[in-house]
């Protein structure tokens, strides 16, 4: 059962990326804020996605530690 819910949350997941593509990129990167749009829009696409990949690690890092401490 858990599995089957995991790929329907997969398949989901998935298809919310692939319709909304670059925008959910941009979405991330203003926070949520759309006052931010053209600041970010501004950006270079290196300088975009080297801060997502670093804010994923961070998230990671986080994550590990914290399960760590459980």
């Amino acid at each position: 059962m858990d599995n089957d819910l995991t790929e329907i949350g997969r398949n989901n997941d998935e298809a919310f990326a692939s319709r909304w593509g670059w925008f959910g990129v941009m979405y991330r990167l203003t926070n949520g804020n759309i006052i931010h749009l053209a600041q970010i829009a501004g950006l270079e696409l290196y300088t975009c996605l080297t801060w997502l990949c670093y804010e994923t690690d961070l998230e990671l890092t986080n994550k590990v530690q914290r399960h760590a401490r459980k």
